[in-house]
C-alpha cells in the first residue's frame, strides 16, 4: 500500500509540473515573436482550406502537416494563434508520451524525470509556440517508437503495423523523419539477430504499415498529378532519398519550389552553422554525459552489469541508442548539406531525455539514500536558479567558474549524503575548505594561462579525489554512477545559465506581435484589399487575409533559387 501511495505521489508531482509547463507555454503564446517560417506554413493551410491540394496545386510542405494546420484554422479561426496551438498541443502531448514511455522503461520516477525534462528543456519550451514541422513530427515519431518498443516485447503484428503507420504519417509531416525506418531497422537487427523469423516478420510488418500510408498518398495525388509527376515529387519517399544522394553529386531530382541543385542549398554560411550547433550544445548540455555513457555501455555490452534496474533492460537501451544514432546520422548530412537551426536539436531530445531520466534514477540509487524524485526537484530548482543568474549576469566568461561550482555542489551533496562518521559541523567545515581550495586552484591555473576548461578539469579533479575517495571506497561499484551523476547535474545547471543568457520571447524570431498588427492594418486598407502580395514576410499576407502572388507560399529568395531567368523575373 505504501509503495502504491508513493507512486501516486510521484504522479501528482508530475501532474503539477505538467500544469506549470502548460502555464509557461500559455504565457509564451501571445508574446512569442514571429519566425519567418510561420507565414508560409500557415498560408499553405489557408490555401488548403480553400480547396487547393498541397504540392499538386501550389508549392507546399508535406500534406499531412498542412492538413493538421488547416484543421486547426478551421476550428479556431484563420489567424496566427490558431496555428500555434498545433505545435503547443503536440509539445504537451509529447511530454505525456515521454512520461508513459519512461514509466514502462524504468518506473514512475523515471517517467516523471523524463517528462519534466521535456517540459522545461530550453529548446523544447521556446519552440513550442512557433509554427514548425518539428513538434508534430516528433510526436508522431515518438508514438511510432513506442509501438516498436511494445512490438519488440510481444512481437504483436498489429503493433508493428501501427509503428509503420505512424512513421509514414511522420514522413508526410517532415521528410527528415526518414530516420525512423533507419532506426527501427538498426534496432531490430541488433536485437533479433539470429532469430530470423522474428527479424523478418517485424521489419516486413513495419514496412507494410509505412507503405500503406505512402499508398494512400499516391491514391490521392496520382489522379491529380499523374504517376510520373508524383514519383518525382516529395510525395514519394524514394525520390527524397535519391534526391539527397543526387545533391551529393550536384544534381537535384526533386520537383519542388524550394529544390536546389547544389549540396549546400540553404545558403547558410559555415560560420552560422557552427554558431547554431554550439548554441544547441550549450542549451542541451545536460543530455551529453548520459548519452556518451549510454553509447559506450551499449556498445560494450556492460550496461546490465553496471545498472541492473528492475525494468532497465538491454532491449530498451538498444532502441534508444539506435533511435538517437539514426537522428545524428541523418542530421550530419543535413548540416553539411543545408545548415542547422537550433530547433533541429529537439528531434534528438526524446531518446536522449529518456536515457538521462533512466540513468539519473539508476545512478542516484547507487550513490545516495535520499528520494531520487526529491533530489530531481532540487536539480530543477537549481536549473531555474542558474537561468536567473544567466539573465542577471549574461557573461560567458563566468561559465568556467560556474562549471566548477555546479560540479562541486553535486559532489558535496553526495558526500554529505554518504558521510556518517563525523559530526555535521565538521562535515560542513570540511566541504567549505575543499571548495575554497578547489576554487583557488582554478583561479591560479587560469592566471598561469591555462585554457579555462583545462583549469576547470584540474580543479574538479582535486575535489573528486578528496570528496569522492570515501564514496568510492565505501561503495566501489558506484564509481561510474558517481561521476555520471556529478557531470549530469553540473551540465544541467550550465544549460540553465545559457538559457538565462539566450532564451526569451524574441529567440530566433525577427518580427514582434506589434509589428505584425501594424503591417496587417496596412494590408487591410480598402485600396490594398483584393490585391496579391509579394513579400518576404508571408505572415503579413496570411494574417491580413490577402493572397500571395502566384500562390507561392515559400520565401521568395529560396523559391527562386535554381529557377530559370524568365521564371525568376516573373516574381
Amino acid at each position: 500500500m505504501s509503495q502504491l501511495a508513493g507512486k501516486r505521489r510521484v504522479v501528482w508531482v508530475f501532474s503539477l509540473l505538467f500544469v506549470v509547463g502548460l502555464a509557461l507555454r500559455a504565457a509564451l503564446l501571445p508574446v512569442r515573436w514571429i519566425n519567418p517560417d510561420e507565414g508560409p506554413h500557415l498560408m499553405d493551410a489557408r490555401l488548403a482550406l480553400e480547396g487547393q491540394l498541397p504540392v499538386a496545386d501550389y508549392g507546399s510542405r508535406q500534406p499531412f502537416y498542412v492538413a493538421v494546420l488547416a484543421g486547426a484554422l478551421k476550428v479556431f479561426g484563420v489567424h496566427l494563434t490558431s496555428g500555434r496551438l498545433v505545435p503547443l498541443t503536440c509539445n504537451l502531448l509529447t511530454a505525456l508520451l515521454i512520461f508513459w514511455f519512461g514509466v514502462r522503461l524504468g518506473g514512475v520516477v523515471v517517467g516523471a524525470v523524463a517528462g519534466s525534462l521535456w517540459l522545461f528543456a530550453p529548446l523544447s519550451l521556446i519552440w513550442s509556440a512557433v509554427v514548425k514541422t518539428d513538434p508534430l513530427a516528433i510526436l508522431l515519431g515518438a508514438a511510432s517508437m513506442a509501438f516498436v518498443w511494445r512490438a519488440a516485447r510481444t512481437n504483436g503484428p498489429v503493433l508493428w503495423l501501427a509503428a509503420g503507420l505512424f512513421a509514414g504519417l511522420a514522413y508526410y509531416v517532415r521528410q527528415a523523419t526518414l530516420y525512423l525506418p533507419v532506426a527501427v531497422a538498426v534496432f531490430w537487427i541488433w536485437q533479433a539477430w539470429g532469430r530470423w523469423k522474428q527479424l523478418v516478420k517485424g521489419l516486413l510488418l513495419y514496412a507494410v504499415g509505412f507503405v500503406a500510408v505512402v499508398g494512400l498518398a499516391f491514391a490521392v495525388y496520382v489522379p491529380r498529378m499523374g504517376l510520373a509527376a508524383t514519383l518525382s515529387s516529395q510525395i514519394d519517399p524514394a525520390n527524397i532519398v535519391l534526391d539527397r544522394l543526387g545533391r551529393l553529386l550536384g544534381v537535384s531530382a526533386l520537383r519542388s519550389p524550394t529544390a536546389a541543385h547544389s549540396l549546400r542549398s540553404l545558403g547558410q554560411s559555415v560560420d552560422m552553422t557552427v554558431r547554431y550547433l554550439r548554441e544547441a550544445v550549450n542549451l542541451s548540455a545536460f543530455l551529453l554525459p548520459a548519452w556518451a555513457f549510454a553509447v559506450v555501455a551499449a556498445i560494450s555490452g556492460r550496461f546490465r552489469r553496471r545498472f541492473d534496474g528492475p525494468n532497465a533492460d538491454l532491449l530498451s537501451l538498444r532502441l534508444l541508442v539506435s533511435w538517437a544514432l539514426a537522428v545524428v546520422l541523418l542530421y550530419t548530412y543535413h548540416v553539411s548539406a543545408r545548415g542547422f537551426f537550433t530547433q533541429y536539436a529537439t528531434e534528438l531530445y526524446v531518446p536522449l531525455i529518456l536515457l538521462v531520466a533512466w540513468l539519473w534514477f539508476e545512478t542516484w540509487g547507487k550513490v545516495a539514500r535520499t528520494s531520487s524524485l526529491l533530489i530531481w526537484l532540487g536539480a530543477l530548482a537549481g536549473f531555474f536558479g542558474f537561468a536567473v543568474l544567466g539573465r542577471l549576469f549574461p557573461r560567458p566568461n563566468l561559465l568556467t567558474g560556474l562549471a566548477l561550482l555546479a560540479s562541486f555542489v553535486a559532489l558535496a551533496f553526495l558526500r554529505l549524503e554518504q558521510e556518517s562518521s563525523h559530526s555535521s559541523r565538521f562535515r560542513v567545515v570540511f566541504l567549505v575548505l575543499v571548495g575554497l581550495v578547489a576554487w583557488g586552484a582554478w583561479r591560479v591555473l587560469a592566471a598561469l594561462g591555462l585554457p579555462g576548461w583545462i583549469s576547470y578539469a584540474a580543479a574538479l579533479g582535486f575535489a573528486v579525489a578528496v570528496l569522492g575517495e570515501g564514496l568510492l571506497k565505501e561503495r566501489g561499484g558506484a564509481t561510474a554512477a558517481h561521476y555520471l551523476f556529478v557531470f549530469t547535474t553540473a551540465t544541467l545547471f550550465l544549460s540553465g545559465f545559457h538559457t538565462g543568457m539566450r532564451i526569451g520571447p524574441k529567440y530566433e524570431c525577427i518580427w514582434s506581435p506589434r509589428t505584425l498588427q501594424a503591417v496587417k492594418s496596412i494590408l487591410q486598407k480598402p485600396e490594398v484589399r483584393g490585391q496579391t502580395v509579394l513579400s518576404g514576410g508571408m505572415i503579413w499576407t496570411f494574417e491580413s487575409g490577402a493572397r500571395p502572388y502566384g500562390n507561392v507560399t515559400p520565401e521568395p529568395v529560396p523559391a527562386t533559387r535554381g529557377r530559370g531567368f524568365s521564371e525568376t523575373t516573373s516574381f
